[in-house]
C-alpha cells in the first residue's frame, strides 16, 4: 500500500489565497496539476489535508474530489506546529498504513521510480526559483553511492537542497520518530519532515536514497506564481506586422509553455500561416482572418464607446 499525502494546512497564502486553490491554467488549481503531474496511477490513496476554514472552497475541493476515486481530504480543525505534525495527524486520523510519500504543494514535477525511503533534490546551480528563498530550504548531504548522510532544516550545508518529495517505507516509523522528536523540541519549535528523516537516518539508522529532480515548476512565491501564469497566458500576435514564417522555432516554444496563441492574419498570409502551422504540428494556435484594424476592448468604458460607434 502506497498513499500520496499532500500537507495543504499551511497559511502561507498567495493572492491572498491558499496555495492549493490558486488557478494554474483554465481547466487545473494548482494542487490538480500536482496530483496529475506526481502520477495518479503509482498510489493506492492519495490525501490532501486542509483546514476546516478551508472548506470554503467548495468549486476547488469538488474539482479535485472529480479527478480520481483514489483522493480523499483530511480536515484538521485546527493549524499544526508545523509540517511534520500535519502529516503524522494525517497518519492517525486516516488509518494510513504501509509505505507513505509526502509531496508539497508548491513545487510540481513527475514522480521518481523509488518506493522506499528517499528525499528528492536538486543541485543548486539548477535552482530557478527566487534566490532569496534558498536558505528555508533543506539542504542535503550523500556519499559517493547516492545515499544521504543528512538533511538539515535551513542551514546551508551543501548544495544539493531538498524540493518537497519525501518517500518513507514504513508509516510507523514516521509516527513512532516525530513522536520522539516531539518529546524533545519546545512547544514552540516547528518540526519539518525533515527533521523526522534525520533522527531516522542519525538515531535509526535508516538508509535514504537521494533521487535527483531534472525537471520542475516552482510556485514558492507569489513572483514565481504570477510569473508562470503570465507565461501560460494568451498571446495575440499581429500577423500582418509581423511576418510569423520567420519565427516558426519561437512559435512552437509558445505553443508548448503557454495557454493559447492567437494569430490575426489578413488574406494574402492566410493560406501559408495556416499551412506551416499545421506542417510544424502546432495545436494551439487560433488564426484569424482579421480587418485591416482591430481594437483591443479592456474597459466598460470602451465597449460602451465601441457599441455607441456602431448604431
Amino acid at each position: 500500500m502506497l498513499t500520496l499525502i499532500i500537507p495543504c494546512a499551511g497559511r502561507n497564502f498567495i493572492n491572498n489565497q491558499p496555495r492549493w486553490t490558486l488557478k494554474y491554467s483554465d481547466t487545473d488549481s494548482l494542487l490538480s496539476r500536482c496530483i496529475k503531474k506526481i502520477g495518479l496511477k503509482y498510489y493506492d490513496r492519495i490525501i490532501i489535508t486542509i483546514l476546516k476554514n478551508d472548506l470554503i472552497f467548495k468549486s476547488q475541493l469538488k474539482a479535485v474530489k472529480d479527478l480520481n476515486s483514489k483522493i480523499e481530504f483530511c480536515v484538521l480543525n485546527n493549524e499544526t506546529n508545523g509540517p511534520a505534525e500535519t502529516v503524522y495527524q494525517t497518519i492517525i486520523k486516516m488509518n494510513i498504513k504501509g509505505s507513505i510519500q509526502i509531496k508539497d504543494i508548491d513545487i510540481i514535477f513527475e514522480m521518481p521510480k523509488n518506493n522506499g525511503n528517499f528525499i528528492s533534490g536538486i543541485h543548486l546551480l539548477n535552482y530557478n526559483s527566487d534566490l532569496k528563498n534558498v536558505r528555508n530550504k533543506s539542504f542535503i548531504t550523500r556519499n559517493e553511492n547516492n545515499v544521504v548522510m543528512d538533511i538539515i532544516e535551513k542551514n546551508v550545508k551543501s548544495d544539493i537542497i531538498s524540493i518537497g518529495l519525501y518517500g518513507f517505507l514504513n508509516s510507523n516509523e514516521y509516527v513512532n520518530a516525530y513522536l520522539k522528536l516531539k518529546d524533545s523540541f519546545s512547544i514552540k519549535d516547528k518540526i519539518y519532515v525533515s527533521h523526522v528523516i534525520s533522527y531516522l537516518i542519525g538515531v535509526d539508522n535508516k538508509i535514504f536514497d537521494f533521487e535527483e529532480i531534472k525537471e520542475y515548476e516552482t510556485f514558492e512565491s507569489e513572483k514565481d506564481y504570477n510569473s508562470s501564469i503570465k507565461k501560460r497566458g494568451t498571446y495575440i500576435i499581429d500577423g500582418k506586422s509581423i511576418n510569423i514564417l520567420n519565427y516558426i522555432n519561437e512559435l512552437k516554444i509558445l505553443n508548448s509553455n503557454c495557454g493559447k496563441i492567437i494569430i490575426i492574419v489578413d488574406d494574402s498570409k492566410l493560406n501559408d500561416i495556416s499551412n506551416i502551422i499545421k506542417i510544424n504540428g502546432l495545436t494551439n494556435i487560433v488564426i484569424i482572418n482579421g480587418p485591416l484594424n482591430n481594437l483591443f476592448i479592456q474597459n466598460d468604458d470602451e465597449l460602451k464607446e465601441v457599441y455607441l460607434n456602431a448604431i
